[in-house]
């Protein structure tokens, strides 16, 4: 897909890989609807920030409501938005898995239930950001590995009843050095700039592709399977360290 002159939705677009693709997307042309939760000010052309919680019904409805008087059309959806809580999977906590399955799956799933109910069988693109942890869960992340997998389960399903003109795009993006990470987090291996993060999301959307990877050695992982059982062993040590530090 050639994005000079498309119409693109990009949510998460204040920070870390959203705020690289929206740099991305200004210099392949697209016309930009960025969504995020700060106040900001992009020194882009062609791009319109809103701010706006798409955590909410209400939110993403305004969203694809100033879409049709700013863009008047819409040709990609980038549903990047999402964030993560670190912490034993035993914590109870009804608030806590209700906002982030709010932001990371239902907010996903309904924009783009809303996006096909608009375009019909017109053509369109919508792009999902689930993560490595779709297939590769590690310990600290219970609840966010549980809403990649949900994502990954919902859009595969989905991607069955579509025409292939309608495409749906996963991105498996591996650790990002970006404030998704907070201070006291450990980061998991390994970790790769949001700028080169960004850089293989718009090769694959350009290419349609259904399934994005940007890290080779993860996805020829995901066939045999021998470093994520490494990784994961780490991160499980990580883990527990934090935990005794932070009792």
């Amino acid at each position: 897909m050639d994005l000079k002159g498309k119409k693109v939705i990009l949510t998460g677009a204040s920070s870390g890989i959203g705020l690289e693709l929206l740099y991305l997307l200004n210099k392949k042309g697209a016309i930009v609807l960025a969504v995020g939760l700060e106040d900001f000010t992009p020194n882009v052309l062609s791009v319109t920030y809103i701010k706006e919680d798409i955590s909410t019904q209400e939110g993403v409805d305004k969203i694809f409501e100033k879409a049709d008087k700013i863009l008047g059309d819409i040709d990609i959806f980038i549903a990047n938005a999402g964030f993560t809580y670190y912490e034993g999977a035993e914590k109870a906590d009804w608030d806590k898995i209700d906002n982030i399955f709010n932001t990371n799956v239902k907010s996903p799933i309904y924009a783009f239930q809303k996006l096909k109910n608009i375009k019909g069988h017109k053509p369109f693109q919508f792009v999902v950001t689930a993560s490595a942890m779709s297939y590769m869960p590690l310990a600290g992340y219970a609840l966010y590995s549980g809403t990649k997998h949900g994502l990954k389960g919902f859009f595969n399903a989905a991607r069955y009843e579509i025409p292939r003109h309608q495409i749906i795009t996963l991105i498996y993006p591996i650790t990002t050095k970006t404030p998704f990470f907070k201070e006291n987090m450990p980061i998991p291996f390994p970790a790769h700039s949001a700028k080169s993060v960004a850089k293989h999301y718009i090769k694959g959307i350009e290419k349609n592709k259904k399934h994005i990877f940007t890290s080779k050695m993860f996805y020829l992982d995901t066939y045999f399977n021998i470093l994520q059982p490494l990784i994961q062993k780490r991160e499980a040590r990580q883990f527990r360290l934090w935990r005794e530090r932070n009792k």
